[in-house]
């Protein structure tokens, strides 16, 4: 993607695992550890890192996830995990992290109208709670320091924001 960067120790790990002989390795499938970043700061709590997502693949043994927001590569093939990270360039800054929640929060609502889903007020509500704790706490987001907690109200907030959104369209 336009805002991930290969890391040098990633470049030779990729040049190692797809030299021939093995010319791409065991699996036909690789996932490769992302390090998010919110600005110039590595959020490293939180449910944010490693992050690893299926990012090496033959094209013969995938397909992609039907998704308006971050579609996933999808395959019933072993896969292999990669050791060295994938600069992720999340976000510019808060402002940045603001803005597309906005955009993502819109489209989870419309996905949610489309699919006909019923999104009830108490679900809604246990969801925005629930990712908060498993952000901050359980997944030690409050280690980040005042990025974790942002973070982790984002998380929360996501739910929130997109089901008053989802609210809106259903309600006319």
């Amino acid at each position: 993607d336009a805002d991930e960067r290969v890391t040098p120790q990633l470049a030779r790990e990729l040049q190692a695992l797809l030299a021939p002989p093995s010319g791409g390795g065991e699996h036909q499938t690789y996932s490769i550890p992302r390090r998010n970043y919110i600005g110039s700061r590595w959020v490293r709590y939180g449910g944010w890192y490693p992050s690893a997502q299926m990012k090496l693949f033959k094209k013969s043994v995938f397909r992609w996830e039907e998704a308006a927001v971050h579609p996933r590569a999808i395959s019933d093939c072993s896969w292999g995990v990669l050791r060295h990270d994938l600069i992720h360039l999340s976000y510019r800054d808060v402002d940045d992290f603001i803005r597309k929640q906005d955009r993502y929060t819109t489209l989870e609502a419309q996905k949610w109208v489309a699919d006909q889903r019923r999104v009830s007020l108490g679900k809604s509500l246990w969801r925005t709670i629930d990712r908060f704790v498993r952000s901050y706490i359980m997944k030690q987001g409050f280690r980040d320091g005042y990025l974790g907690w942002v973070a982790a109200c984002m998380a929360g907030q996501y739910q929130w924001i997109a089901y008053r959104k989802y609210r809106r369209a259903t309600a006319a």
